[in-house]
């Protein structure tokens, strides 16, 4: 055996601390600049690793502080102009973090196997409760969690924040936003009308007449396709399969998107 195999390397009470004085970073016609005197902060809790780079598991404390400022996303209107160079009337500007993000504690351990799991968080302030605690981090590194799904969900109902990222994304990619936006459109209308017909659970929606309405509600928005549905969902109890080619005239007459995506729309429907 390798002698040097037995020693290990201890990382623990490690603490790096940076501050940035200028930071930005440009991709075409989009720049982010970072705020002056963003601290940046790491503290390796636990970390030992032997001489293989292995260890049985590492506690990270990671905390940032913006002093309340965001970093600021700028868009040339230009295609291809530097926003550095461009006139003030020639460029866009947004801040990329709510006022609740731009300043936090995240504590995280890392498995020997690359897992990560967050096991405290705060943002803002100390101890803060809200949709931006421990549990919205895990969340977006576990997201087949039945607990973190639901995270996720308050979050995409939280229409301020998915606004700010619609604004983003518009800055971005047109179509990036015009994407998003009809997924979060869609997202919000569906909750209403569930929320109106009083369905807060799965099992609610069992009965095929109430399921070929709240079908028809979020497709067609209001009760016209009823009859439609419960033809679909009949064959389906019959073993017939789904009807794809009713499915596909359903969502060309009341999905605005339809023609533009119709080539993933078909690869949905084959799966």
């Amino acid at each position: 055996e390798n002698p040097l195999e037995s020693y290990e390397i201890d990382f623990s009470d490690s603490k790096v601390t940076f501050t940035v004085k200028e930071c930005h970073s440009t991709i075409g016609h989009r720049r982010m600049i970072v705020p002056s005197e963003a601290t940046i902060s790491v503290n390796a809790i636990r970390s030992v690793l032997d001489m293989k780079m292995e260890g049985g598991g590492t506690l990270v404390e990671c905390s940032w502080d913006f002093q309340g400022s965001s970093p600021i996303l700028q868009s040339s209107i230009i295609t291809g102009l530097n926003p550095a160079y461009a006139n003030h009337e020639d460029k866009l500007a947004l801040p990329i973090l709510i006022p609740a993000l731009r300043q936090g504690r995240v504590c995280l351990e890392v498995s020997s196997v690359g897992g990560i799991n967050f096991k405290q968080a705060s943002t803002g302030r100390e101890f803060k409760d809200g949709l931006y605690d421990w549990k919205f981090f895990n969340a977006l590194v576990s997201a087949d969690s039945p607990s973190n799904i639901t995270v996720l969900s308050a979050i995409l109902q939280d229409k301020r924040t998915m606004n700010k990222l619609l604004a983003i994304c518009k800055l971005v990619s047109a179509d990036l936003h015009f994407v998003l936006q009809y997924i979060l459109h869609s997202i919000w209308r569906a909750q209403a009308i569930l929320d109106k017909e009083g369905i807060r659970d799965p099992g609610h929606a069992i009965s095929r007449h109430k399921t070929a309405r709240l079908l028809s509600l979020l497709l067609a928005g209001d009760l016209t396709e009823v009859s439609n549905f419960s033809q679909i969902l009949n064959r389906v109890n019959r073993g017939d399969g789904l009807d794809i080619v009713q499915i596909k005239l359903l969502l060309q007459k009341h999905v605005g998107i339809y023609d533009r995506w119709i080539s993933e729309f078909d690869r949905i429907l084959k799966v």
